[in-house]
């Protein structure tokens, strides 16, 4: 719908160009009569409508080659016709302008007598006194040959304004099909993320069961409400900050009932009131969070988990640190799928506009990830 609107604009961008042209080509004449009078000249109707009718072979090859010939070379693709086509419309053009030049020649140089004395001595390389002499042969004629240039000039400037319009239709059809195969990629990537979250999730709670049935009934519940967010938001493509913060709120409280105080220390730090105005793509950091309780809790010594976001000038701020597990205990040493994906939404979000920081090392894996608001 919207690209309809936005080529009947161009089109009648470029009708208004060409009709302004011709307005001025016609207003011209009366523009200069004006201004020769006022300076004492006298104004004639006869030079205006003489120079009106002179304009009439320029339209009509303005309009067969706007109409027809253009059309050939922009739909059909054809530049090669074109270009024979366009040639032959100027030969015509020329040759036309060249036999009204020697009309009006012709009229000029029409035999008449001639009532002054003979000379004295007559010269035999001179016509008669009585016969005007013929009008020059053998060259092509300057006002022919100006008339030719200008419209020459009249087609490359009306070849030039429909190559520009057609550009702009054509880097806005890309624009169009990037844009929609990148929202087609995010879609994908997001439908990789998602399982792969849930997929976790179920583990923890299928290891809750025998434990603690009431705990695992308690984390199917919670689950449930982060599946809501997932369906209802993660189909978006954008949430605001304050929806984000609640849902890795209630993903790290769901972990908090799954691990030991003991065992492993989780902070977790957001903001009080987060803002529900500023905007950001959903579910960007829970891959970042998964993968710090995936990979960072040990059952051979104490783990710690940090995770905290802030906002601060319209830009999201998330850090999120693990200790790593002594390397015999490590099962996975890479950031699996889900950071893989992040990556590329990031890439294919922000360009360069954002901060990724990542810093790993024997004994700690952390996170720092900038992002302007939306």
């Amino acid at each position: 719908m919207f690209r309809g609107i936005d080529i009947g604009k161009d089109k009648l961008l470029r009708l208004l160009i060409f009709w302004g042209l011709w307005l001025l080509l016609i207003l011209l004449p009366l523009i200069q009569g004006l201004v020769a009078s006022e300076d004492g000249v006298g104004f004639s109707w006869r030079d205006v409508f003489r120079f009106w009718m002179s304009l009439i072979p320029f339209l009509i090859a303005f309009l067969l080659h706007n109409l027809l010939l253009l059309p050939v070379y922009i739909r059909k693709e054809k530049g090669l016709t074109y270009l024979i086509l366009t040639l032959v419309l100027i030969v015509l053009f020329a040759t036309g302008q060249y036999h009204v030049h020697r009309q009006r020649k012709a009229l000029h140089y029409r035999p008449h007598v001639e009532h002054t004395v003979p000379p004295v001595r007559p010269d035999a390389a001179r016509p008669p006194h009585n016969v005007s002499p013929k009008p020059p042969k053998g060259r092509l004629p300057m006002p022919v040959v100006a008339d030719t240039c200008l419209l020459v000039l009249l087609l490359g400037f009306n070849l030039g304004v429909v190559l520009i319009f057609k550009y702009k239709k054509t880097e806005e059809e890309r624009k169009q099909l990037e844009n929609m195969r990148m929202q087609d990629e995010l879609r994908y990537l997001k439908a990789q993320i998602d399982p792969h979250f849930f997929m976790n999730m179920l583990n923890n709670i299928h290891s809750m069961v025998d434990v603690n049935p009431e705990l695992a009934q308690q984390m199917i519940l919670d689950l449930s409400k982060l599946m809501r967010y997932v369906l209802y938001e993660g189909s978006n493509s954008y949430t605001t900050f304050e929806n984000e913060v609640q849902f890795i709120s209630k993903y790290v409280e769901l972990m908090r009932q799954r691990y030991p105080s003991d065992k492993v220390e989780i902070s977790l730090e957001v903001p009080e009131a987060p803002s529900a105005s500023l905007l950001l793509p959903p579910l960007l950091f829970i891959s970042f969070v998964e993968n710090a309780f995936k990979h960072g809790v040990s059952y051979m010594r104490r783990s710690e988990i940090s995770v905290s976001l802030s906002e601060e000038l319209s830009r999201v701020c998330f850090k999120c640190s693990n200790t790593r597990p002594p390397l015999e205990a490590r099962t996975d040493s890479g950031g699996g799928v889900g950071l893989a994906n992040v990556r590329r939404r990031l890439d294919l979000l922000y360009q360069d506009r954002y901060v990724l920081d990542i810093v790993d090392t024997d004994e700690i894996y952390s996170v720092i990830l900038i992002i302007p608001g939306l």
